[in-house]
């Protein structure tokens, strides 16, 4: 009896018994690059919850009349948890994304629903398509692409081809959209070496799963270190018009190829914000190591730029620093032409301005650099530019703004100059600092 007891508790508790679809099982580890959204009920509450604050007292109706839009076009609104469930889609389970090479080669992305009834999934997708293609041959300017649709096998796999093509095919506990038939149907089976087993996709979900922002969360993403190595090495060497130095080039690459272990990211929706993160995960260590390149170009004791030095709270903001002298300084070894170039900017700099490009600007600037959005318009001035409170700001060494005032000056005396010229400056104070404000 004790047994049998042990045996109902393991069946009913196991994560096999009642587990929601896994897309990262079906995904090679081989694979370039893969897409993990969190649940889709997850993925909707934190869109919804970022777009109201963002948008204010507007969100609601805006979001109507995205469902509207959604349900001419295709059927159905896919905000809406209640609809998207009664199509077949599992609310609680993941979406997957992947994009890879297949044995020909060739390129393909395919796409993973999570279904609680894949068989109306699947119906209802292929009857989106085709209604799609109905609205689009009811448009003049489109009316001479005709769309190709065959069924491969009823209710398995669905072809749709205009100007590329889309197949869709369907397994037990989720439907597959793929653009080539050979990743539709070997999508449908699990991976020989899951993405999930992979050392590189662990570090990330550990990194990840770690985090502050882990219940804001809409999705993660991981590149393949291994390829994403290979297709750096092959830019720098393709890149047009460039002669780069071998012998330092391939230190930095080395390095890389020796120490990074993990490249990914996240998107987290919240309230607040939307943060997008690149992360770059190396071996223990090497980041502290200061003989190396890259511990060299990353080090930096100055502070980032905060929100603070802007005027107004952001709706978009992002920052970057790194050590720009040592930037300069290794480019330099790496490209035996930006030193010409660098040469030639400075001569065409001091006969516009009468100062040094490289001494009064770039070895004052810090390293740090930031961009705030102030506003997002409303939707009557959503493209015009001067509607937007754009903001960008780099650090620089205390008593630059003097070369800076110089610099400005010249370029409000070559503007009233011109006959056209409708560039106006401001200067002002914030914070103690000169504060410069250029409308185009």
């Amino acid at each position: 009896m004790k047994i049998l007891r042990s045996t109902l508790f393991a069946l009913l508790f196991s994560n096999s018994i009642f587990a929601s679809f896994q897309p990262q099982q079906y995904v090679s580890e081989d694979n370039l690059l893969y897409i993990e959204s969190v649940s889709y009920s997850d993925v909707l509450k934190n869109i919804r919850r970022f777009y109201k604050r963002l948008r204010g007292p507007s969100s609601e109706q805006e979001l109507n009349q995205l469902a509207t839009q959604l349900n001419k076009e295709l059927g159905i609104d896919w905000l809406n948890e209640n609809e998207v469930q009664k199509i077949g889609i599992d609310l609680d389970a993941s979406f997957g994304i992947t994009v890879g090479k297949g044995p020909d080669q060739k390129e393909f992305m395919n796409v993973y629903i999570p279904a609680e009834n894949s068989e109306k999934l699947y119906n209802k997708l292929v009857e989106m398509l085709k209604k799609s293609a109905e609205t689009r041959e009811d448009r003049p300017s489109r009316a001479s692409i005709q769309p190709v649709m065959k069924e491969i096998e009823k209710g398995k796999l669905f072809h749709y081809k205009k100007n590329g093509s889309t197949f869709i095919s369907r397994a037990e506990d989720f439907v597959l959209i793929a653009n080539s038939e050979a990743s539709a149907r070997a999508g449908l089976n699990k991976a020989d070496k899951p993405i999930k087993d992979a050392p590189y996709y662990k570090a990330l979900k550990s990194r990840f799963s770690n985090t502050s922002e882990i219940k804001d969360r809409v999705l993660i993403y991981t590149v393949n270190p291994s390829q994403a190595r290979t297709l750096t090495r092959s830019s720098l060497q393709n890149l047009p018009g460039r002669a780069f130095k071998g012998q330092s080039q391939n230190a930095l690459m080395t390095e890389i190829e020796q120490n990074l272990t993990a490249i990914g990211g996240s998107l987290s929706l919240s309230d607040r914000q939307a943060q997008f993160t690149f992360e770059y995960i190396y071996n223990e260590g090497y980041l502290q190591d200061q003989s190396k390149i890259i511990s060299k170009l990353l080090s930096s004791d100055i502070e980032s730029l905060s929100i603070d030095y802007y005027p107004t709270t952001p709706v978009i903001y992002g920052y970057l620093k790194f050590n720009l002298r040592e930037y300069l300084k290794f480019i330099r070894t790496i490209d035996s032409g930006i030193e010409n170039e660098i040469v030639k900017s400075n001569q065409q700099f001091n006969q516009r301005s009468g100062m040094d490009l490289e001494k009064d600007f770039l070895s004052k600037m810090k390293g740090n650099f930031s961009m705030l959005l102030g506003n997002i318009p409303d939707e009557n001035n959503i493209k015009n530019i001067s509607a937007y409170q754009g903001y960008f700001a780099i650090g620089y060494e205390e008593g630059t703004d003097k070369n800076l005032d110089k610099l400005i000056g010249i370029l409000q005396k070559e503007e009233r100059n011109k006959k056209d010229g409708g560039t106006t400056f401001r200067r002002s104070t914030y914070r103690n600092s000169p504060l410069w404000q250029i409308d185009i």
